[in-house]
């Protein structure tokens, strides 16, 4: 048998014996000897090979891996003129020579190096691991072992064991001929720990390793009492839940289950099957109509063999109920059913959908441009009127571009002065900070739009555009028109102070030198008819006085001098005390006063001279448009618990209806002097409204020519003073 490398046209031959030998193909090559002999002899026939120009032949032995063949290997040189031509080895196999000592020698180092191999493996292994003999006596153990006993070197004789009951086990392991297990409590530094201890019949004695089941233990307690928590939770939950074991048979139910399929919970007590409750199910028509019952029962039964992930099916029942069942596979095996009746939610969904129906066509024509921008900044939901306001085509905004291209497309509507890049940041910024934000846009093609941006639940922001221009352009008009208003009320008011002042000092000194005249006790030689002049006089001064205080107190109020000084009294003793002040002047003119109050009619809370002044001016209008020998009439009572009603009724002349219509505006008669009557009365009565309604009263006046005043005022007990 030999090989022949031809170096001179680079080839190789194996003899058809040497192939047959090693079991090669035609195609084989010599470097596919590597998996056919030993790697350290094939490595040195290799360098042999090398080195053969120099010593010009070789002579080694070569074993196959399996040890089964040796091979004595002859190497040659052939030259031909001076040069090396080729190179030939000649294999001749010599195993029955030496081959069972070889064997011999290889398995016995083999077994060494896998001795050595485990006890490495053993003395790194973090399990303590040991050995018995047939004496229950220790006669090895690894590093784990001697670190927890305490003792570093594992030939010591003291035979350390980790537990007192150690060798009982290791017996009983040997009378079982089997594996034996136990528990126990070890300290292991200075710490208690849980170790379950093996020991493994095994030739002269026994094997033994210990496993740290300390952390094993914790984590399984600790399940326990989760599949104990989880057990009251799915007690108390809502959805209808049943657990069913490798067996088909219920392990677990919850009330909602027995509520939502109406069983009995007796029945379910003794754990039935899952096709022993499709049955009953079936005959309470409490499961889907089914022409193949038998069929359908068998097809959920594979669920238990074939589920690998959850599978989700609907229940139509024969009452119109809609369930949703889902089967997931236990971890154990077994099947999880979760049932749910969604029989209104669908209703709700439908309704749901309908609602977005319409609230979409709603958005598409409402006349305010619409859009919604998620957290990304993309807008998400647009109506026409937006993209009609902002020139955008719909079927680009569709594609969800963010806020910044908008804002690229746009640009030139807007007015954002020198630094757009500025102005961009700012809009794209209130877009996304989520703050609700309501400005004015003026564009710059004139259109003047109301912006507002509204936060939305789920992270999105609401932007909506409103055309404001023409109710801008109108705004700006009333609002400069206003600006002239008030310049206008402020003057009025300005000159009613000034020329109210001006009027009362000179008519003081006319009223003082009246009355002075009017005293015998300077001038006594007067004449009736300077009397009846000096009279005249003095009551013309009186009323114009009044008249002046009148437009003094209008303007005050008008202009929101008034201050109101609030304070608790008793309603019935200041309308005696004012009745007593009124009295005499409507004596004086002719006229009878009617009172009527209750004296429990309790306290009020307010100005009480300025409701005083109030009552004193309605009366005085009263007095003022009475013919001699009519009636006044103050009455006053509680209505509920809350509120006080006033009433000033006369039978005088009454008011025209313009006039009670303009008093809240009582100077506008002053133009016409044939309106001063009515305007002295529009005076009074608007002092009076007013006051009382800067109490938070109501004012309510009822006249008519020829038929009298009657004036109601009503008043709650703890006034809201409104200043």
């Amino acid at each position: 048998m030999f090989y022949y490398r031809d170096l001179e046209n680079n080839s190789e031959t194996f003899s058809p014996a040497l192939q047959e030998a090693l079991k090669l193909s035609d195609n084989s090559r010599f470097p596919e000897l590597i998996n056919i002999f030993l790697e350290k002899d094939f490595t040195l026939l290799e360098k042999n090979l090398a080195e053969i120009s120099e010593s010009g032949e070789f002579f080694m032995e070569l074993k196959t891996r399996d040890y089964a063949k040796v091979y004595e290997c002859s190497g040659e040189v052939i030259i031909k003129q001076n040069r090396i031509k080729g190179i030939i080895l000649v294999f001749s196999d010599i195993t029955s020579r030496n081959i069972a000592a070889l064997r011999l020698h290889e398995e016995s180092l083999k077994f060494q190096e896998q001795g050595r191999a485990f006890k490495a493996i053993a003395d790194n292994c973090p399990y303590p691991v040991w050995k018995r003999d047939e004496n229950q006596q220790i006669v090895y153990f690894n590093t784990a072992y001697g670190r927890i006993v305490a003792v570093n070197d594992s030939s010591v004789p003291e035979n350390p064991e980790l537990h007192n009951k150690g060798k009982e086990l290791a017996k009983t392991a040997l009378e079982a001929s089997a594996c034996t297990r136990e528990r126990y409590h070890i300290i292991v530094d200075s710490q208690r720990k849980l170790y379950e201890l093996i020991e493994i019949p095994a030739e002269n004695g026994t094997v033994g390793y210990g496993i740290d089941i300390t952390e094993q233990e914790r984590i399984l307690s600790e399940l326990r009492e989760q599949v104990a928590t989880q057990s009251d939770l799915l007690e108390n939950s809502t959805s209808a839940i049943a657990i069913f074991g490798p067996d088909t048979k219920v392990k677990f139910f919850n009330n909602s289950f027995l509520s939502l399929w109406k069983l009995d919970e007796r029945w379910m007590g003794g754990y039935p099957s899952f096709a022993e409750i499709l049955e009953v199910l079936r005959e309470k028509r409490r499961l889907p109509e089914q022409v193949d019952f038998r069929a359908f029962k068998e097809e959920h039964l594979k669920l238990f063999t074939n589920l690998l992930e959850s599978h989700e099916e609907f229940f139509y029942l024969p009452d119109g109920k809609t369930i949703r069942a889902l089967f997931i596979p236990h971890g154990t095996g077994g099947l999880i059913l979760s049932c749910e009746d969604i029989t209104d939610r669908l209703a709700l969904e439908r309704s749901f959908n309908t609602l977005m129906v319409v609230k979409k066509t709603t958005l598409d024509n409402l006349y305010e441009g619409v859009a919604v921008f998620g957290e990304d900044g993309r807008i998400k939901l647009s109506n026409p009127m937006y993209a009609n306001f902002w020139k955008l085509n719909e079927e680009w905004l569709a594609a969800e571009p963010h806020i910044s291209e908008i804002l690229e497309k746009t640009r030139e509507l807007y007015n954002y002065g020198d630094n757009w890049e500025a102005f961009k940041e700012r809009i794209i910024s209130h877009t996304v900070s989520r703050l609700p934000t309501i400005q004015k846009l003026e564009r710059k093609d004139g259109m003047v739009l109301n912006w507002a941006s509204v936060p939305l639940p789920d992270g999105a922001s609401l932007m909506t555009y409103d055309d404001i221009t023409d109710s801008s352009l109108v705004e700006k008009s009333l609002r400069e028109r206003n600006e002239a208003l008030e310049q206008g009320d402020a003057l009025k008011s300005r000159f009613l102070a000034n020329v109210s002042y001006e009027l009362r000092s000179p008519l003081t000194t006319i009223k003082g030198f009246t009355e002075m005249l009017l005293n015998e006790k300077y001038f006594r030689e007067t004449t009736a008819r300077q009397k009846e002049y000096l009279n005249a006089i003095n009551s013309a001064s009186n009323d114009l006085m009044m008249l002046i205080s009148s437009i003094l107190d209008i303007a005050s109020i008008e202009a929101g001098y008034v201050k109101l000084s609030p304070e608790e009294f008793d309603l019935y003793e200041m309308l005696v005390s004012l009745v007593e002040f009124i009295t005499p002047k409507i004596v004086e003119n002719g006229l009878n006063i009617i009172f009527a109050c209750p004296p429990d009619i309790g306290h009020l809370n307010g100005d009480k001279a300025r409701i005083k002044q109030a009552i004193i001016s309605i009366i005085s209008n009263s007095i003022k448009f009475s013919k001699r020998g009519g009636n006044i009439s103050l009455t006053a009572w509680p209505e509920g618990g809350e509120k006080i009603i006033l009433k000033i009724e006369d039978d005088g002349v009454g008011m025209h209806r313009n006039t009670i219509m303009d008093l809240r505006n009582p100077l506008k008669n002053l133009k016409d002097q044939a309106a001063y009557r009515e305007s002295s009365a529009s005076l009074s009565l608007s002092i009076a409204k007013s006051l009382i309604e800067l109490h938070g009263g109501n004012f309510t006046l009822i006249s008519e020519q020829n038929f009298g005043n009657k004036v109601i005022c009503t008043f709650k007990r703890k006034l809201k003073i409104v200043n």
